[in-house]
């Protein structure tokens, strides 16, 4: 879940110009971003912090939200770094 928050803090990098490694300060940045998706990303921090141990939850977690980060994560490699280049300068 920690790489979920912090793939929804990559997706504002470029608009916001900063980095935290902190889970709360990084949900905040995507949630003003992307308020339409506020509730899945502060159900994975919960996760984060507090840790389910059914995993049909998370399961079903990552099967929605999961995959939605997915396609949000390919639009913006596809707009801001098209060749997959590693450590892209920003």
């Amino acid at each position: 879940m920690k790489n979920i928050i912090r793939c929804g803090l990559a997706f504002t990098i470029v608009e916001e110009r900063q980095y935290t490694r902190d889970l709360t300060p990084a949900f905040s940045l995507f949630r003003k971003h992307y308020p339409s998706k506020e509730k899945e990303m502060e159900a994975a921090l919960s996760y984060a912090v507090q840790p389910v141990t059914d995993p049909d939850e998370v399961l079903e977690f990552l099967e929605s939200f999961g995959v939605w980060i997915i396609q949000q994560a390919e639009e913006w490699l596809d707009t801001y770094n098209f060749n997959r280049e590693y450590n892209l300068k920003v």
